[in-house]
Parts: C-alpha cells; sequence; structure tokens
C-alpha cells in the first residue's frame, strides 16, 4: 500500500474560497481510504472533492459542508447479474493517478485542508 499526502490551499473570499492540488504519481490500485484533516479556522461551508485527474475522470469522493476531520473508505456498488445493486456491498475503485483534490466553500486559509490518499495493491507506472 501506498499513502499519498497532500496539502491544499485555499485563496479568494471567505465562505468562497477554493483550491486544488493535482498528485505527481502515475500509479494503477485501489483507492482504499481518504483522511481528511480539516484546518481549525476551516468554515463548515467547506466541500472536499477527490478526482482523476484525466479527461472524463470520476469523481472518487466528495464531502459536502464538512469540516469534521476524519477517514472515508470510497466505494463503488457491486451490481447484481440483472444490473441492481447488491444492498450492503461495495468494492475499492480501481483507478489510476494522478488524482485532483479539490477544495471550495472555503475561507482562504493556507493547509485549508490536509489529506491522506491511502492506495492498495499499487503498481507504478512509467
Amino acid at each position: 500500500m501506498a499513502l499519498i499526502e497532500i496539502t491544499v490551499d485555499t485563496a479568494g473570499a471567505a465562505g468562497n474560497a477554493a483550491g486544488s492540488v493535482q498528485t505527481d504519481e502515475l500509479w494503477l490500485g485501489f483507492l482504499d481510504m481518504v483522511q481528511l484533516v480539516y484546518n481549525a479556522a476551516a468554515p463548515a461551508t467547506t466541500t472536499v472533492v477527490v478526482k482523476e485527474a484525466r479527461k472524463h475522470g470520476r469523481e472518487l469522493l466528495k464531502v459536502e459542508n464538512n469540516k469534521t476531520s476524519g477517514v472515508w473508505y470510497p466505494r463503488h456498488d457491486t451490481p447484481k447479474p440483472d444490473g441492481s445493486k447488491e444492498v450492503g456491498q461495495g468494492d475499492m475503485i480501481l483507478t489510476s493517478g494522478p488524482l485532483i483534490v479539490e477544495v471550495s466553500g472555503c475561507d482562504a486559509l493556507e493547509a485549508a485542508v490536509e489529506v491522506v490518499l491511502q492506495i492498495a495493491y499499487q503498481k507504478t507506472l512509467l
């Protein structure tokens, strides 16, 4: 497993400041865990999005209107053979880096959100 640590600074008007960071790593693996540590001064309107950096990249996690630090385990639904969703089942998301972490709805802050991405079964590309 690999841990990718990111710090996102925000700039702009209070309650409307935003910022983003793209990871440098090129890899293929499963996004297992995302830990968000909010700056103590971040407002409750802060939204964090983790998404793939490629064109038409998927949104892997969105935590809206939050300022409480925590750990999230993004999963996608497991389909049944008929195409419906399996209740209570989910799988880690297979993805490839780099990823983008976007913060919005925040105040202008250095280290508005610190992010740890845990990548399971990582294979480095290139």
